[in-house]
């Protein structure tokens, strides 16, 4: 490639400047290729630097959301399946948000669920950062469980405060 690329530099640069000298074609035209490699090098590290930390990374501090999923039975009476969080790079959908959507579509599928409705709705907005929306869920599950003496069905993680001892 920087074969095709030089020799097309030098053709350039011979018929724009006329010239002759071998000696001045080959240091103008190494010139040229010497600013291209730079600016090529220059947008590499701007990228690298661009770079974002991965989504479960502690350190992402995108702004975060602390969403519930529950059930209503027929009668109206409500249960809490679990608690999460999602960034905002989640929050673009015609819906509303992928990560709860997902989780509601799949739990409609359960059979365990069959006489109820799922839903969400976000507990806390625009909350910076990941630790400080993975402490606020932790605060959920442990109010949850301080309350019920259980974890809410579908929860994983994070474990109540409770026990963790």
């Amino acid at each position: 490639m920087y074969h095709c690329t030089i020799t097309f530099i030098l053709k350039q640069t011979f018929e724009a400047h006329k010239i002759y000298d071998i000696a001045k074609l080959i240091k103008h035209t190494t010139e040229i290729v010497s600013e291209s490699i730079e600016t090529q090098n220059k947008k590499t590290e701007t990228k690298k630097e661009a770079r974002k930390v991965h989504g479960n990374s502690d350190k992402n501090c995108d702004i975060h959301q602390v969403y519930e999923i529950y059930a209503k039975n027929h009668l109206g009476a409500k249960k809490t399946l679990k608690y999460g969080i999602t960034s905002q790079c989640d929050f673009k959908t015609k819906e509303g948000n992928p990560r709860p959507e997902y989780q509601v579509k799949i739990f409609k599928t359960l059979p365990e669920y069959t006489n109820y409705e799922i839903f969400y709705h976000f507990l806390n907005n625009f909350v910076e950062g990941r630790i400080k929306a993975k402490a606020l869920e932790q605060r959920y599950v442990s109010m949850y469980y301080a309350k019920h003496k259980h974890m809410p069905e579908k929860q994983l993680r994070p474990l109540p405060d409770e026990l963790k001892k």
